[in-house]
C-alpha cells in the first residue's frame, strides 16, 4: 500500500523534471483523486457488498436504501437461500421469454436492474421469505485526503496510474499537449491492465445496469 504522500512526491519529482511550473500539493491531490474516479468508473475495481433481506411478494428492492450515492453498478448477487450466485438477466429478456414472469413465485435464481437504483429478482418469494441477497456492487473509490491515506484495493503495480493521470492533467493545464498525451497513454495502458485484473476475479458473475 502506497500512501498519498509518496504518490504526491513521485509526481512532483517527475513533473518538475519536465516543467518549470510549480503546483501545490492540493492541486496534485485533486488530480490524484480524479484519477481514482476515472479508474473506478472504467474498471469497477472498488467493490463493496451489502446484505438485503428477502421480502415476501416483492420483486424489486430499492438499492438507494443500501448503497452509497456514488454507486456505479451491481456486480453480482449471492442468495443465502440457494447458496449460489444468481444469474444476471434483464427485463427485456424476461418479457420475451415469459410475459407473466412477474407472477412467478419461488426462490430467486436470476437478477436484473431497473434504471440506476432498483434491483429485481425472478422469481420472487410468495407468502413468506427468509434469507438474504448479498449484493456486490462497484462504487467510486474513497478520496485520499491526508498524507498517510492509502487505498488497499488498488494493486501496487497499478498505483503508478495515479501518477500518470496527474501528470497528464497538470501538463494539459499547462498547455503541454504532446507531453500530456504521452502520460495519458501510460495511464490508459495501466487502466486496461486493472480492468483485466478485475474481470479475472473468479467470484464476479456479471455486470448489469448501473451508470457510467
Amino acid at each position: 500500500m502506497i500512501p498519498l504522500s509518496t504518490v504526491t512526491s513521485r509526481i512532483r519529482t517527475r513533473f518538475e523534471a519536465e516543467s518549470a511550473i510549480r503546483w501545490s500539493d492540493a492541486a496534485i491531490r485533486e488530480a490524484i483523486n480524479e484519477a481514482l474516479d476515472e479508474l473506478s468508473e472504467a474498471t469497477h475495481f472498488y467493490e463493496r457488498v451489502v446484505s438485503i433481506p428477502l421480502v415476501a411478494d416483492r420483486i424489486f428492492y430499492d438499492l438507494r436504501a443500501y448503497a452509497p450515492d456514488d454507486f456505479i453498478s451491481v456486480r453480482a448477487v449471492w442468495s443465502t437461500v440457494r447458496e449460489d450466485w444468481l444469474t444476471p438477466n434483464s427485463e427485456g429478456k424476461l418479457d420475451a421469454s415469459y410475459r407473466r414472469w412477474q407472477e412467478a413465485v419461488g426462490d430467486p435464481h436470476t437478477y436484473f436492474t431497473r434504471g440506476w437504483g432498483w434491483l429485481g429478482v425472478y422469481p420472487h418469494p410468495e407468502n413468506s421469505a427468509s434469507g438474504y441477497l448479498r449484493v456486490y456492487f462497484a462504487t467510486l473509490a474513497p478520496q485520499l485526503t491526508h498524507p498517510q491515506a492509502v487505498l488497499a484495493d488498488l494493486p501496487d503495480d497499478i498505483n503508478p496510474a495515479l501518477e500518470d493521470y496527474a501528470l497528464y492533467d497538470l501538463q494539459t493545464q499547462d498547455g503541454e499537449t504532446a507531453a500530456a498525451l504521452l502520460h495519458w497513454k501510460d495511464f490508459a495502458d495501466r487502466q486496461a491492465r486493472l480492468g483485466k485484473f478485475v474481470e479475472s476475479r473468479g467470484r464476479t458473475s456479471g455486470v448489469i445496469g448501473g451508470r457510467r
